[in-house]
């Protein structure tokens, strides 16, 4: 069920523009919301799949916010952890056990040699397998399926088929999910975008026809609207927020009790330790002299975040953490 329209299982095989679906408003959702408040049981459970509510959201108490509109698509969930994902997966069964264009060895030698930015040195894209396309599963991160489909069409370009259905509709999404994860957008970008988005699905439903598209590819359809609305979609996806998560879940610990402390602690001597070079410097990274400012007044106080006295008080903590860390 979608949050943005009233969109069907139906619906969503055959139409691809925003334009075709009903949406959903302010008005009707509070009028559905507040029936389904005084419903049984029984009735509320039926209404709730037919509706897509569940409860009364705190967020409405909130004045002049429409949750149709305000709760944005996350271009990160919908691309690269799930239309990426499949399609891949699709193609690339297609392509090295039906077509034969080249082995899974060809392809994880070609990912493994190939020269990577060091921007994307973290990201390298992980080994893949034929369990796995079969399957439908990359073990890859957000990060690393960007950098794999950029690197694709460099590294099994030549080798696939020209003209061929499958690699045409792949190249699509590759161009959508650059356009959707872009720092900069306008409206000639939404435009473009959306009908990208409508080729694409198109395509898809003619290439994969034992494969329907997915509530996802769906959800895709209303992100140019929504970065006319929001600005880019790089601003509206959750990698970043699921990278700081990712500090926290790889900390195995062994004690539980204010365990909240013990994870603001750990935090806060780690980023101490991220803003010191190895010679004990401040990092230029985090912290630099700073612009000039005029009529600024001033404050006393015993730490200058010009100079290297902020650092000289934590030197000894980030001493702790690196022992923390390797114990």
């Amino acid at each position: 069920m979608c949050r943005t329209c009233h969109a069907s299982k139906t619906d969503i095989q055959r139409k691809y523009l925003e334009g075709q679906f009903q949406k959903r408003n302010a008005a009707d959702h509070l009028e559905k919301v507040t029936l389904m408040e005084g419903l049984s049981k029984a009735g509320f459970k039926y209404w709730s799949k037919q509706w897509g509510i569940n409860l009364r959201s705190p967020l409405l108490e909130i004045e002049d916010i429409d949750l149709s509109v305000c709760l944005v698509q996350d271009p990160m969930h919908i691309l690269t952890e799930g239309l990426l994902v499949k399609e891949l997966c699709l193609m690339l069964y297609d392509f090295i056990v039906f077509k034969r264009y080249f082995t899974i060895s060809f392809l994880n030698n070609a990912l493994n040699d190939f020269s990577h930015s060091y921007l994307v040195e973290k990201n390298k894209p992980e080994v893949i397998s034929v369990d796995m396309l079969l399957n439908c599963r990359l073990n890859q991160t957000s990060a690393s399926m960007i950098t794999l489909c950029c690197v694709l069409p460099l590294v099994i370009g030549q080798k696939v088929q020209v003209g061929n259905g499958k690699w045409k509709t792949f190249l699509l999404l590759i161009q959508i999910t650059l356009l959707a994860t872009s720092p900069y957008a306008t409206d000639d970008t939404a435009s473009v975008l959306e009908q990208l988005i409508y080729t694409h699905n198109d395509n898809f439903i003619s290439e994969y026809t034992k494969s329907p598209l997915t509530p996802k590819s769906h959800y895709l359809v209303h992100i140019p609207k929504q970065i006319q609305r929001f600005g880019p979609g790089r601003n509206h996806w959750v990698m970043r927020f699921e990278g700081k998560h990712l500090f926290f879940k790889n900390i195995k610990w062994k004690c539980f009790k204010n365990i909240a402390l013990s994870m603001s602690m750990r935090h806060q001597l780690w980023m101490c330790w991220r803003q010191l070079r190895v010679n004990g410097k401040c990092s230029e990274n985090f912290l630099y002299s700073g612009d000039s400012i005029a009529n600024m007044e001033a404050v006393d106080s015993p730490l200058s975040l010009s100079g290297e006295g902020l650092f000289k008080d934590i030197k000894l903590a980030c001493v702790f953490f690196v022992y923390c860390k390797r114990s």
